[in-house]
């Protein structure tokens, strides 16, 4: 699960409005979709 999460947010990393989309879908803690963000953003 969480790899699949990591793989679509991959494929919306740089647009904020997809992002804040999924986060709201699946719920998750604005916290933890920023640490998400900011590893994709340094993997990149």
């Amino acid at each position: 699960m969480i790899g699949t999460f990591q793989k679509t947010l991959l494929e919306y990393v740089g647009s904020g409005k997809e992002i804040k989309y999924i986060a709201n879908l699946l719920k998750l803690s604005k916290l933890r979709l920023t640490e998400e963000v900011e590893k994709l953003e340094n993997l990149g």
